[in-house]
Order: C-alpha cells, then structure tokens, then sequence
C-alpha cells in the first residue's frame, strides 16, 4: 500500500473497526415479505425481504417485479433503501408515493 503512496479509504471507515459482537441495528419492516406494491409508473412489485446496506446500516428493501399474472418476471431482485422507498413523486396526477400497497395483496 505505501509504496503506491496512498491508504485505502476503507481502512479508515468506523464500520470496519466495529466489534463483530457489537448488536445489528434492528431494521424496520413495513411490511411483510409477500406484500404486493404497484410502483407509481404501474408496474407490479412483491417485497422479497429487508436487507442491512452495509455502507450505511440503513435498512433496505428487497423487492421483485412480477408480470401481470403476478408470477416472478426473472429471477432478480432489486433493492432500495427504506427511507427512499416511499419518497413522493411529483406525476401529473398529482404527488403521490413511489408504491402502494396493492389491495389484498399480501
């Protein structure tokens, strides 16, 4: 490392220098793994589960699209942080959440 005349970030990140038996903040679920959302552009979304996003210990959520017959469309899994994942967007119907809970959908 020195003689690249540089150390790395990471060595200084307080995350790194944390006791491995230091507790996990407890994550904030909403909602439970299942739940069914529609995303503000329509399409049709199920939460997967809650992940800890290890930069930041915010809480994540996992989530995957489903096709209109509310099967899996790929095997993937997409993920956004809580805080985020009910930001209003602005549409021309008005401010609304980026999901909403779909009606009997969990």
């Amino acid at each position: 490392m020195a003689e690249w005349g540089y150390a790395p970030r990471s060595l200084h990140h307080p995350i790194l220098h944390r006791s491995t038996m230091d507790p996990l903040p407890a994550l904030d679920t909403p909602w439970p793994p299942g739940t069914r959302l529609r995303h503000y552009k329509g399409g049709l979304y199920e939460v997967a589960g809650y992940c800890l996003i290890e930069a930041t210990l915010e809480t994540g959520v996992l989530y995957r699209p489903l096709d209109a017959g509310g099967s899996p469309k790929a095997d993937l899994l997409w993920m956004r942080p809580l805080a985020r994942f009910s930001d209003p967007v602005e549409t021309a119907a008005g401010t609304q959440p980026r999901f909403q809970r779909v009606a009997g959908g969990d």
